[in-house]
């Protein structure tokens, strides 16, 4: 809106003034004497009183001053203000009092340095303390408002009389110090205001502008933390930082990930704030340079992200990092930028403000401020003023500012890279805290050649080979020992080389810890102090997949798993090449297939014809279909071999012998037969080993143990509570400082709101004394005329430097001179033209600026001075005024108890932001756990073990609410503990508050298991939620209680409340802000003081209206004023009116929602949440889509043409069409599911005979996961069925699925449970009663050889430990059936043979294995290979050999003589491949030479006979040889191959809330 120039024409003469002071002796006093005190009680102060009082006489128009004012002198200013406390109660009628009520004290005067006899340059100072409800805010020069127009804030030293004291007294002073009456007549006049188009920056801008911006930028903590602090928890970071990543590239690389989000958000912030979307309203920001506020909040999202670095580095879970970042980020603005704006420009120099930057958010608050405080006084923030102070009153400039940000941004990652570097850790090593003081650190002295000496005895064991003579060794370790704790020896001396263009493998687990002692140099750089160095040549593949989740990935599971080459053998007990390892294996295997029936023994004894110490496999069945027999090493076997084979392929037929194939020593079986060998010498020192002697008890023991009888109906459904409700209580108890935290965190959140919030009820404090000067106003312009040269030089040497003479061209029209200056830079004339005069002959005008506060005073003793040194020249006397106002007026008294004081909105904003926002983390706490079970799988174990998913979200949700109780209980009892005034619990309000948190806490957590079923991570899905509370709840609901205060009834509003409703915490947020604001207002009467309701309730209190509202509050208030009392405002009201204005018509009432609204809303989407989580647990909307989106028949149609699987197909269906399927353990029919037009599994069919160990084998897309997923109940299926004995998975999914022992492919484990503690869960979960449940889990303990480890959590296992317990449980409570899609190589490794026993011992299981190659080969009977939702091919390991058999691999081992005669190579190589035509050299490295020989004609016997001659040929250069046949791996990649990449499959099991929510 524009205005027109403001001019104040009229000057207010001497006799204007006097007579405001006289009226205001007389007005409404009832003839009451007028009181006024002076100090000291000596003459000097008398005489000036009594002179004053004669100058009232003169300038009062009716001469009736002298008759009702009295002077009263006293001792001392103390005695003065314990007078005025009397008199206030005097006043209103106390009854302790000796006053009479018929006397008003209106001011009292301190004198000092006034003394009888004038002496040159004395100083005379007087306080003028004024009793009247006028308020002085002597704490501010300038006044914080932003409005851009003329002030009025001046005007109240004209009506509130001090003008009228200070000229009388400057008029007697001058007088008594000269000795002369002035000769000026002196007036006073405000400044002119030039023409001006007020804006809409206003406080609320100032106030809400930062909380908003604050609030806005909280979603960079948990994105931002969250990453960081996971990658350091799953090792990512240490492990690129060994692939030699800097660390200023990891921070660099965040930073940028982090900026191309801020960027837009800021991009966005600017376009609201400067786009002008109406031209009625205009932009918001029309005066500032737009790309000033991007770079501001760009460094400012620079500077957030390097906060949550710094935050990050004292972390390493997740979900805590995140929930304090939020804190600090949010406690620290509210408090910190409250304190400095209480106290802004008062308490708070430049200096402390700037240094305060250094705290969170602190700067961006200061930063808006000033770009508020330039953009109201309409010259805007721009380039060419950021240096410039904000006032003449306040140096802070934004230039400032930005260099604090940039100061704050160093010190952020400061902290972070030196907290990085010091803190503990899991991975990576630990620096000193010193560390920035070693010379090493800086470069200085650091040299690869300069080692320590390490003794290096090296290995002289059996085991050991020699090292390659002529070769370098890259890596070169040296008695390397590690050990955690005292007795935990994890790397015990170990001493190896590792030679340049070798591949080396180490057996065991990974680790990334620094060294106990010992080292080792790697290209000549010591690990203990050139790590940087090494990192640039070092690259790791660990055994556990460390990969970026949200990078892209198209290899399967297998091959995540084959990049592990790097196992960590904690004893070192093997060290050669991979074929030296055949000397320590268990030598060939010799493998057949064999006709039904045919004698075994038979069998083995024809083979130990020829190898005397062969011997079946520890794994071997009687009746099986296939044979491995062993053939050791120990003798010269390969020799042996030709006749072995001639002789059964001679008997083949009387044998019942189908197929024979060779298999080579595994690797898996050396490791096993080395730890057979290091058991039988040696203890382990490991929680992965497990005591023969326990283990040996395997026979013996369980079998006295007894099973007991299986509960059922409602005790099996109270045992499955028991279960559930014990594992959620001891997560939540061994989660201590996550659930502490998160529970502490709402209380400290609780107890800072009500200690903030109770500052704003305290009344104003006693205001200090201002002395009126113009030195405080930096850079002053001082204006003035005077047609007396004498007197004009006098007043510029009074005003001192900032005088200046406006221009003759004026005509000594001072207010014209303003005006130009005000229409030309309107901020230099606000912030510089304090005061100005002008001055003839014989009138003098004291002008004053309208902007500035006290500068009507200011430019009256300025004046006054001048008239001191023309009356007395050369004295060099000065009057100084002070103006001090009493403590106790009115307003200060009766202010809290307004009827809608200034506190109430302010309370309400910081009660309803850090309470929702403390609940909000707690909340979102809950969605960890069930989390972390079904992404494990863990809670799918559960639901296949017949647990209902009402009962388990009822336990869940029973523990959780509990906690969330306790909480709420705490936050609730510190309010009547921390309060003021009764603020928070006063009529119910403790009782209100808790029920609005506790149905918050009853939706939040539904609400929260909603997101856990889709949520891709643990800290992802906590992150995600948290920002969905923050944005919906507080952002949404903030928003909506100012939209209210604004326009109720506007689209907007309404819209809000609408979209608002579906989200718990934006009911939580608006309740929490209506609580606060009708609490406070019930409270407002117990703000004021004793001394305050004595003065209000006096019957003899005679008030104007304006206090009537106060004297409500009285007890005897229907006695008083109009006789209305206080009444309380309900908490709860379904809706509440207000008076919104309706344009031409006046106004109308609005409905608006109140408390009950929300409250009940909470519980409505309670109930909802509930409904959708249930709806969602029952498949209910996958089968509506499904419905509707029917999958057509052609999806399905097959192209299989392998005649195993045609028979197998047709075996199956005739079957299950003659109800025969009981025959089969297992049988899967034209199983089908299909995503979208994409086929995942099309007309699976396979049975699964009693007593097998069926392995099914396909690469990603293949279907296999898919295929698990359906038969455990994960993934609805689209056709088929399977069944399993007489149980049908389509009409009895719960009793199929409950027969179902199931080892997932991640385990399945709950890592703070003990293994105990999971196995007696699933014993309760699968029926086995009360008393049986410990029995049944130690028994399986002992079966998988953990029962020393039973009572350590789970996530202290190492893999194979995992996967031993996986097993068990899978198997606990005697399932029929086992189905695994875990890597069982840990159980095949497992030491001294136990694995054998554990094998025989659930041989009686029908098992269905998704498996590794090797696995499948180690345990499967039967084999089936998917491709492309197919099978392909099924059969035993023999059959599937021989009938895809790409030929024969030969691997040759040179001596090392070989290595200095490249052409008996070449000769070797030529004689091979010639000799066995069609035959080409696969791979030659060193002494290693692999041949493939294509041909599959070539018998065995002679393919050894051959052999044997070739190397009788070359014996003095070949060492060894070995002939294998093709392997299962081999055979399944040959049909991988045809596997075709289809991004729908890639995306097959990903539902739509897995898209949206991919943040998660």
């Amino acid at each position: 809106m524009k205005h027109l120039a403001f001019v104040t024409k009229v000057k207010i003469p001497f006799q204007n003034i006097i007579e405001q002071l006289t009226r205001n002796f007389h007005a409404g006093w009832n003839g009451r004497t007028s009181i006024i005190g002076y100090t000291p009680n000596d003459r000097a102060a008398e005489d000036v009183m009594l002179k004053a009082l004669k100058h009232l006489r003169d300038g009062d128009p009716d001469q009736t001053s002298p008759h009702n004012v009295t002077l009263r002198g006293f001792d001392s200013e103390g005695d003065m203000e314990a007078f005025h406390s009397l008199f206030l109660q005097s006043q209103y009628g106390s009854e302790s009092s000796n006053l009479t009520i018929y006397n008003q004290f209106i001011a009292g005067i301190v004198f000092n340095g006034l003394s009888q006899n004038v002496n040159p340059n004395q100083k005379i100072s007087y306080k003028i303390r004024l009793t009247n409800g006028y308020f002085y805010n002597t704490n501010d020069l300038m006044p914080p408002d932003f409005d851009n127009g003329p002030g009025y804030s001046t005007y109240t030293y004209f009506y509130s009389t001090f003008s009228a004291f200070q000229l009388v007294l400057d008029k007697t002073l001058i007088e008594t110090l000269s000795g002369k009456q002035p000769d000026y007549k002196i007036s006073i006049q405000a400044f002119p205001y030039p023409p001006y188009e007020s804006t809409d920056i206003d406080d609320l801008y100032y106030i809400f502008l930062p909380q908003f911006i604050v609030l806005g930028f909280v979603f960079v903590i948990p994105l931002v933390v969250n990453g960081v602090v996971s990658e350091k928890e799953t090792g990512i970071k240490e492990l690129m930082k060994m692939s030699g990543l800097p660390e200023y590239l990891h921070w660099l690389g965040w930073m940028l990930n982090s900026l191309l989000i801020l960027i837009i958000t800021v991009t966005i912030i600017v376009v609201v704030l400067f786009v002008e979307f109406s031209s009625e309203t205009g932009a918001v920001f029309q005066h500032s340079d737009p790309t000033l506020m991007w770079v501001v909040l760009m460094i400012y999202a620079v500077w957030a992200t390097t906060y949550c670095f710094s935050i990050s580095a004292f972390f390493e879970r997740p979900t805590l990092a995140t929930t304090c970042g939020i804190l600090v980020w949010l406690v620290s603005f509210n408090a910190l930028g409250f304190a400095m704006e209480e106290s802004y420009g008062k308490d708070f120099s430049v200096g402390v403000r700037l240094l305060m930057c250094i705290f969170p958010n602190v700067a961006i608050h200061l930063a808006l401020k000033a770009i508020c405080i330039f953009e109201a006084s309409e010259k805007g923030a721009k380039w060419g003023n950021i240096a410039e102070p904000l006032s003449s009153v306040d140096s802070l400039t934004l230039l400032y500012v930005i260099l604090m940000f940039l100061a704050s941004i160093c010190l952020n990652m400061v902290i972070c890279l030196y907290a990085e570097a010091i803190m503990p850790k899991k991975y990576g090593v630990r620096k000193p805290f010193y560390f920035f003081f070693q010379p090493s650190y800086w470069g200085i002295g650091r040299n690869k050649n300069n080692i320590s000496h390490v003794n290096d005895d090296g290995p002289n064991k059996p085991g050991f080979e020699e090292g390659p003579s002529g070769l370098k060794a890259g890596v070169e370790i040296r008695k390397l020992r590690k050990e955690f704790g005292k007795s935990k020896v994890a790397v015990n001396d170990i001493s190896m080389k590792i030679y340049e263009g070798q591949i080396f493998c180490l057996l065991g687990q990974n680790g990334l810890f620094a060294p106990t002692s010992g080292t080792a140099l790697i290209n000549g750089y010591d690990i203990r102090t050139d790590m940087e160095s090494i990192r640039q040549n070092l690259g790791l593949c660990p055994q556990h997949n460390m990969l970026f989740d949200k990078l892209t990935w198209y290899g399967s599971g297998s091959q995540k798993s084959d990049l592990g080459f790097t196992f960590a053998n904690p004893r070192g007990q093997n060290f050669g090449s991979d074929d030296s390892f055949y000397g320590r294996g268990a030598g060939y295997t010799l493998s057949m297939s064999i006709v039904h029936g045919s004698d075994e023994n038979v069998i083995l004894g024809t083979v130990r014809r020829h190898i005397e110490d062969a011997h079946f496999k520890s794994s071997h069945s009687n009746n099986a279909s296939e044979i491995s027999i062993v053939l050791p090493s120990e003798s010269n076997t390969a020799s042996k071999f030709p006749k072995m084979f001639a002789e059964l392929t001679e008997r083949q037929e009387e044998l019942g012998i189908k197929e024979v194939g060779v298999g080579w020593t595994t690797m898996d079986e050396v490791f096993v037969r080395v730890e057979e060998l290091s058991h039988a010498t040696t203890e382990s020192n490991s929680l992965d080993s497990t005591s023969v002697t326990e283990s040996s008890r395997l026979g013996s023991q369980d079998e006295i143990l007894s099973s007991g009888t299986k509960l059922s109906g409602l005790r099996l459904l109270l045992s499955q509570f028991i279960g559930l409700f014990m594992k959620k209580l001891f997560y939540s108890l061994r989660k201590k400082r996550l659930i502490v935290s998160q529970m502490i965190i709402p209380v400290l959140l609780t107890i800072a709101s009500v200690v903030i919030s109770s500052l704003m009820f305290s009344t104003s404090s006693r205001l200090p004394p201002l002395t009126v000067s113009i030195s405080p106003y930096k850079n002053a312009i001082t204006l003035y005329s005077s047609t007396n040269e004498t007197i004009g030089s006098m007043y510029a040497g009074v005003v001192g430097s900032s005088a200046k003479q406006i221009d003759p061209r004026f005509n000594n029209n001072v207010s014209q001179a303003l005006l130009e200056v005000g229409i030309s830079d309107i901020s230099i004339f606000r912030d510089k033209h304090i005061i100005a005069a002008e001055i003839n002959d014989t009138h003098m005008k004291a002008m004053y600026s309208t902007i500035a506060t006290h500068s009507s005073p200011l430019s009256m003793n300025l004046l006054t001075n001048t008239l001191l040194r023309g009356a007395a020249p050369g004295q060099g006397n000065w009057i100084e005024t002070i103006n001090h106002p009493f403590r106790n007026s009115f307003y200060d008294l009766f202010q809290p108890a307004e009827e809608n004081p200034e506190f109430i909105v302010i309370i309400s904003f910081i009660f309803g932001v850090m309470v929702p926002i403390g609940l909000i983390l707690l909340a979102a706490s809950f969605i960890i756990a069930p989390t972390e079970e079904r992404l494990c799988q863990g809670k799918q174990l559960q639901m296949m073990s017949g647990v209902n998913p009402l009962l388990y979200w009822v336990s869940a949700f029973i523990c959780d609410y509990f906690l969330m109780l306790v909480s709420i209980c705490l936050m609730t009892a510190c309010l009547p503990i921390f309060e003021k005034n009764k603020a928070f619990t006063n009529n119910g309000g403790a009782g209100t508050i808790f029920l609005i948190m506790a149905v918050y806490g009853l939706a939040s957590i539904f609400f929260g298991y909603i997101f856990s079923t889709f949520a891709r991570s643990v800290a992802g899905g906590f992150t995600f939620l948290t920002i969905v509370h923050l944005l919906t709840g507080v952002g949404l609901g903030v928003g909506s209680n100012i939209l209210e205060d604004i326009s109720p009834d506007g689209t907007i509003y309404k819209v809000i409340n609408v979209i608002g409703r579906i989200f718990p915490t934006y009911g939580m947020t608006r309740g929490a802000m209506q609580y606060a604001k009708i609490s406070s207002g019930n409270s407002r009467c117990f703000a004021l003081t004793q001394e305050a309701k004595d003065i209000l309730c006096s019957p003899t209190f005679v008030t104007e209206n304006y206090y009537r509202i106060s004297q409500e509050c009285c007890e005897n208030c229907a006695d008083l004023g109009d006789g209305e009392c206080f009444e309380t405002t309900p908490f709860f009201q379904w809706s509440r009116d207000v008076e919104v204005d309706d344009g031409w018509f006046g106004t109308k009432i609005v409905a608006i929602p109140a408390l009950t609204q929300d409250v009940v809303w909470l519980v409505f989407a309670a109930v909802l949440y509930f409904a959708i989580l249930m709806l969602v647990e029952y498949d209910a909307f996958k089968l509506i889509f499904e419905k509707f989106t029917k999958e057509k028949k052609s999806y399905f149609q097959t192209t299989v043409t392998d005649n195993d699987v045609i028979e197998e197909n047709q075996r199956v269906h005739s079957l299950v069409n003659g109800n025969e399927a009981s025959k089969d353990a297992i049988l899967v029919d034209n199983l089908c599911k299909a995503y979208g037009t994409f086929s995942a599994v099309s007309g699976l069919s396979f049975g699964v005979h009693h007593g097998e160990c069926f392995g099914l084998l396909g690469v990603n897309g293949a279907g296999k996961t898919t295929t698990f997923r359906m038969l455990t109940g994960d993934e609805t299926r689209s056709n088929g069925n399977a069944y399993m004995n007489t149980l049908s998975l389509v009409s009895g999914r719960k009793e199929f699925l409950s027969n179902i022992g199931y080892c997932p492919q991640f385990d399945g484990i709950i890592g703070v449970l003990t293994g105990k503690e999971m196995l007696c869960l699933f014993a309760r979960l699968r029926g086995v009663s009360g008393d049986q449940v410990e029995i049944e889990a130690k028994k399986w303990l002992r079966r998988t050889g953990l029962f020393e480890s039973g009572d350590v959590q789970c996530q202290k296992y190492s893999g194979g430990m995992k996967r031993r317990l996986s097993a068990g449980m899978a198997c606990v409570g005697t399932q029929k059936y086992y189905c695994s899609m875990s890597p069982l190589l840990e159980l095949i490794r497992w030491p001294a043979g136990h694995f054998g026993k554990l094998y025989l011992l659930l041989r009686t299981l029908v098992k269905l294995l998704s498996l590794l190659h090797t696995e499948c080969e180690a345990l499967c009977s039967r084999v089936g290979i998917m491709v492309n939702s197919e099978m392909q091919c099924v059969g035993n390991v023999q059959h599937l050999r021989n009938k895809f058999a790409q030929g024969f691999s030969l691997t040759l081992k040179l001596k090392d003589a070989c290595l200095q005669n490249p052409a008996v190579v070449n000769d070797i190589s030529n004689s091979v491949c010639s000799t066995f035509q069609p035959c080409t050299l696969k791979d030659y490295h060193q002494v290693t030479m692999k041949f493939q020989i294509h041909s599959q004609s070539n018998k065995w016997e002679d393919l050894y006979k051959t052999m044997e001659m070739i190397k009788d040929q070359y014996q003095e250069f070949i060492e060894e040889y070995a002939i294998t046949q093709t392997t299962l791996e081999e055979v399944f990649l040959s049909f991988a191959t045809k596997q075709y990449v289809n991004e729908r499959a890639t995306n097959a099991n990903g539902n739509i809330l897995n898209r949206l929510c991919s943040l998660c």
